[in-house]
């Protein structure tokens, strides 16, 4: 319910399961295992199910499907660029690259994203808070003393 949390809580599971996904290449796990293990790391059902089908259709040997997967949301968990580099890569050394790549500018967006929290949240709920404290505080004093003013021009 904070602002910005979700896009946060997004980049960071992102940034998460293209890391995880450059180590599991590096070590040369297979594609479609290495998605599943790597989506499984991120602990986001969403992330969990998108990997899922994705490992899905390279393992019917479907790449171009990888690309346009349905997605159940307005966003998907697993990007358009990831998936793209995951169907386009020419060889290992391609993908872990680009994913290294990819893992970097999401953590960079997590950084700003949060920097931005850290920033103008404080200032906001100090804002919110002390705006309405203020303001109930002013309406607290004024209706007795507007009363009694108007109790004292009475004749």
């Amino acid at each position: 319910w904070l602002p910005g949390v979700r896009q946060i809580s997004r980049a960071a599971s992102q940034a998460t399961f293209a890391h995880f996904l450059s180590i599991i290449s590096q070590h040369e796990v297979p594609l479609d295992r290495g998605i599943t293990l790597a989506a499984a790391a991120t602990g986001e059902p969403q992330i969990i199910a998108e990997g899922a089908a994705l490992s899905a259709a390279l393992q019917q040997g479907n790449p171009g499907a990888a690309a346009h997967l349905p997605q159940a949301a307005r966003r998907p968990a697993i990007p358009a660029t990831m998936r793209w580099l995951l169907q386009s890569a020419r060889s290992p050394a391609d993908l872990r690259k680009g994913l290294e790549r990819l893992a970097e500018t999401y953590h960079r967006e997590v950084e700003a994203r949060e920097l931005w929290a850290k920033t103008f949240f404080p200032v906001l709920a100090t804002l919110f808070v002390g705006g309405t404290a203020t303001a109930l505080y002013a309406f607290a004093l004024m209706g007795p003393w507007m009363t009694s003013l108007w109790h004292l021009s009475q004749p």
